[in-house]
């Protein structure tokens, strides 16, 4: 552009009639016009290394950034960074690490051996940084409940959802895993329970996309939350009170998680690997009695009921006493191992991150397994000085497989409500203490010892005089009853950042969560559930479609680095579909067939679904603080959710919040109890959030397709209501956080109240 400009100009110059004098006068004229453009429009660069003060080693992962811009990097392994752009000097660079105090120095002009020494402190509040989903803020300058758990916390745990890892690492947050059964949905509750009929997970978003959760495995385990690889996560923030969780609107009722994955940072191509392996085993099981005095108590019993005894203890053929420990039958130790690769790496326009793991886990409960494998790719990159786009994709596959073992939730996207659904008559953990231990697992022929499909044989016991026996052949209905659920994820969105104005920066993003479950069982036709049957195979498919379409336009303002403002204005547009069919065949005809594709006498349909919805919303943000001391926040949505009645399907939501940071104040800088307690903060808030998990079509009347007699029928299945409205969660908190010990315990108490309002049942 300095080459080009000044000779185009000077040919038209010359081409016309003025005067030799004129022409001197007029490029001297020009000449400040041409520099001061080349200077404005320069690409300078910044480059240099952050080290620490005292012992003059490399820094790594430090933010630098120049203020007042996007213009921003990370240093690498060698402490070194580089910022390329348009600069206007001189320009104020921001340096920051969470293990160092944060620094700002002024550059006069494009340099490239700065050298910056970082002054290390236990102090990390002003550098932990909050995600909210739509914007990012720093903890010190947050005014709402949130807790911050980082990649740190998550790692060297060998889990394979991340949700398995949350037990404990924040306050108010309630992770229960309410069976052993693997990959099984957890109960996940933040600030207790929010609703009675409605969805009660809170709203899991990763990098923009929210996931599905609940239970969707059927017979077995199968949580969507696994398909996120807690080997990529960087950081989750928990959103507890309104003020927090407030800008979700009508999707907040039951807190928010928001997930941010890893990204490349600057310097050479780096590649991690990370293995575990480990064995699990029962603990804490019952003593059980062994056959000789399960059989002398049970007949001292009979005795004494007037009875005659009936139980004996049983030889096998090689003359020993049948003794048979059940929780061998049911257990063993679980090996399981996972593997992961990642490949990271960034320049001053690109940062790039890509992993694959793969997971094989074996339960101490037999025949119960899962397996998957993932893959993610996270790309950025800065087109020119004010266009940055960027994608982040997940895709996973997970194979669940597994007996009924009666410990499952039932099958739900939006709802964590546990019921028992029982091996038809008993669970599976149960029947191992219930089961006999003087009956054999197998006859001596190798068959398995049962009796009229229901029960376990009889052993030498006297049927007459003990009954029924009421549990089935656990090895043979572990052994031959099969039950998978398969599920196929791709999830990820591709965004674009134009940065409009000093400031001023719009944001597109289009997300996708793409999930596909096959669930297919098998019930065999000599013991348990399928025998009066004579076997029972089904299967279904659900496909778990969304998109999710975000607009947000940016800004953010600083006056004389004492008043700090930032508005944020957005649009979101949300679908979802879900589609599924299957059928449910009985009455085997050939028992070499153990699927569904076997001959049947009969069959009808099962898991047929199909619904849809859609949120509209409309949001703001605004964030106001005076010399980081005073902060104020407010939050605003407007929500339309398709599955309400006509005339109340929109709704308004929001939440204020004001902070105080006592720390930065002079008086108390002076006084004797910043020695002691440092980082003080007092915080409230209120806000009115929605719960829209309630249904697709709560408010329309329905009916129910079926068969009768081999004739189509309708029946009669949910009730019209035209006055159905939002359900609404009114938050009230007061919270004080502070630290102790040099700041190395921080600690947080929160005072709230929930009052829920239009509660839907």
């Amino acid at each position: 552009m300095k080459a080009m400009m000044p000779d185009i100009w000077f040919s038209k110059i010359k081409s016309s009639v003025l005067s030799r004098k004129h022409f001197k006068f007029l490029i001297l004229f020009l000449l400040p016009f041409f520099v001061s453009f080349s200077v404005s429009a320069q690409e300078s660069t910044l480059k240099g290394r952050i080290i620490n003060q005292g012992s003059g080693l490399a820094i790594e992962k430090a933010l630098v950034q120049v203020k007042g811009t996007s213009s921003s990097t990370r240093t690498n392994e060698q402490g070194e960074f580089t910022i390329t752009g348009n600069l206007t000097f001189p320009v104020i660079l921001q340096v920051s690490h969470l293990s160092y105090k944060a620094q700002e120095l002024t550059v006069q002009t494009a340099a490239l051996n700065l050298v910056v020494e970082m002054i290390e402190t236990s102090n990390q509040l002003n550098e932990v940084v909050v995600s909210t989903g739509y914007f990012t803020q720093r903890k010190s300058e947050f005014t709402g409940a949130v807790s911050n758990i980082n990649a740190r916390q998550l790692q060297n745990r060998p889990v394979v959802s991340f949700d398995q890892l949350l037990g404990g690492q924040a306050s108010g947050v309630d992770i229960i895993q309410p069976t052993s059964v693997l990959n099984n949905a957890p109960v996940m509750r933040v600030r207790g329970i929010n609703t009675i009929t409605s969805g009660l997970f809170p709203l899991v978003v990763v990098d923009g996309v929210a996931l599905f959760v609940g239970s969707i495995g059927g017979l077995i385990g199968n949580n969507p939350l696994s398909d996120i690889n807690p080997n990529d996560i960087e950081s989750i923030d928990v959103l507890k009170d309104a003020s927090a969780s407030a800008i979700y609107g009508s999707r907040a009722a039951n807190g928010v998680m928001v997930i941010t994955t890893k990204k490349g940072l600057l310097g050479k191509t780096k590649v991690n690997y990370d293995s575990w392996a480990s064995v699990s085993t029962p603990y804490n099981l019952p003593k059980l009695l062994n056959a000789e005095d399960y059989v002398t108590i049970k007949n001292e019993a009979m005795v004494n009921a007037g009875r005659a005894p009936g139980f004996a203890l049983m030889k096998n053929p090689d003359g020993s006493t049948v003794n048979t420990n059940w929780y061998d039958v049911a257990y063993r130790p679980g090996f399981s191992q996972s593997h992961n690769v990642n490949i990271s790496g960034a320049n001053e326009t690109t940062n790039y991150f890509f992993s694959t793991g793969y997971t094989d886990q074996n339960s101490f409960i037999k025949k119960n397994t899962f397996e998957r494998l993932n893959a993610r790719l996270n790309i950025a990159h800065q087109v020119n000085s004010f266009l940055k786009i960027g994608s982040h994709l997940t895709v996973s596959r997970g194979v669940n497989a597994g007996p009924n073992t009666g410990a499952i939730s039932g099958n739900s996207m939006s709802s964590s409500a546990y019921n028992t659904n029982y091996i038809t008559n008993e669970p599976l953990a149960r029947m191992t203490y219930v089961l006999p231990p003087n009956v054999p697992v197998y006859n001596p022929d190798g068959s398995y010892s049962i009796q009229n499909g229901n029960s376990v044989g009889y052993g030498a016991n006297v049927p007459a005089l003990v009954g029924t026996i009421n549990a089935y052949n656990l090895a043979a209905v572990q052994n031959l009853d099969i039950n998978t659920s398969e599920n196929n994820t791709v999830l990820g969105n591709v965004y674009g950042e134009i940065n409009l104005l000093k400031n001023l920066v719009f944001r597109t993003s289009y997300g996708i969560n793409n999930l596909q479950v096959v669930n297919k069982s098998f019930f065999n036709p000599l013991n348990g559930g399928g025998a009066a049957s004579n076997g029972v195979a089904t299967n279904t498919y659900a496909k778990f479609y969304r998109t999710d379409l975000v607009n947000t336009l940016a800004y953010k303002m600083d006056l004389n680095d004492v008043h700090h403002f930032s508005v944020l204005l957005g649009h979101e547009q949300l679908r979802t579909k879900i589609d599924g069919w299957g059928a449910q065949q009985s009455n085997l005809t050939d028992p070499t067939y153990t699927m569904y594709q076997g001959v049947f006498g009969n069959i009808s349909p099962s898991g047929n679904d199909y619904t849809e919805n859609a949120l509209l919303s409309y949001f703001s943000n605004v964030t106001y603080d005076f010399k980081k001391k005073y902060l104020l926040s407010l939050n605003f949505r407007r929500d339309g959710l398709s599955a309400l009645a006509a005339g109340n399907k929109f709704g308004n939501f929001g939440s204020g919040s004001i902070g105080w940071n006592l720390y930065e104040e002079e008086f108390y800088k002076n006084s004797k109890f910043s020695n002691i307690i440092g980082n003080l903060k007092l915080r409230a808030s209120y806000g009115i959030v929605g719960n829209s998990e309630i249904g697709d079509y709560p408010a329309v009347g329905t009916y129910n397709s079926f068969t009768y007699g081999g004739s189509p029928a309708l029946a009669f299945s949910q009730a019209a209501n035209p006055r159905l409205k939002w359900e609404t969660s009114t938050k009230i908190d007061f919270g004080l956080n502070f630290s102790l010990l040099d700041n190395k315990i921080d600690i947080e108490f929160d005072y709230y109240e929930n009052n829920v309002d239009g509660l839907i049942l």
